[in-house]
């Protein structure tokens, strides 16, 4: 529905009306209204302003309380931010809760071979760059929070694939 509506759709794709055809079936079995998709397609910036300021009263504090959390778990700034390669090659920073120790990026190479993953995506479930504070957002994705930030300023979007890291770029070839 989001992606429907043009929210979080990076600035310049082509996602257009016709791609939700007034008739078509949607979730739940219903048929979309052209009336509403045409709402949403006119209004989609103006509606997510209202939503963001609808959400901030309850989200400052809790960005606030786990930020006081990392703080006071572990060393270092509260928020990490990494260059990713987004839609037709534009870097922009990533933005997350810092879920790691200070120096994990430069520890990267010493745990690459623990990968519970094929391919691009590292993760590994005994990682230990990553802090016990830094457990618990993980395991609930709370690091992730911060991104909401990174699609409202378009450079990232809700819907599509992960954004890839500037180190894995020429690992995906043409």
């Amino acid at each position: 529905v989001l992606a429907a509506a043009g929210w979080g759709v990076v600035p310049g794709s082509r996602i257009r009306r016709e791609a939700i055809c007034p008739g078509r079936i949607v979730a739940g079995g219903r048929r979309a209204n052209p009336l509403l998709v045409d709402y949403f397609f006119e209004h989609r910036g103006q509606i997510l302003a209202v939503l963001v300021a609808l959400a901030l009263p309850v989200l400052v504090p809790v960005f606030a309380a786990i930020a006081l959390a990392i703080k006071l778990s572990s060393p270092g700034p509260v928020f990490f931010v990494q260059s990713r390669v987004g839609q037709g090659g534009r870097l922009f920073g990533m933005v997350k809760f810092r879920s790691m120790v200070v120096d994990a990026e430069a520890r990267r190479a010493e745990v690459l071979g623990r990968s519970d993953r094929a391919g691009l995506c590292f993760k590994a479930k005994d990682d230990p760059r990553i802090t016990p504070f830094g457990r618990v957002l993980r395991r609930w994705s709370i690091d992730e929070m911060p991104q909401v930030v990174t699609v409202i300023a378009g450079s990232m979007s809700l819907v599509g694939p992960r954004p890839v890291l500037v180190d894995e770029m020429p690992l995906l070839g043409d």
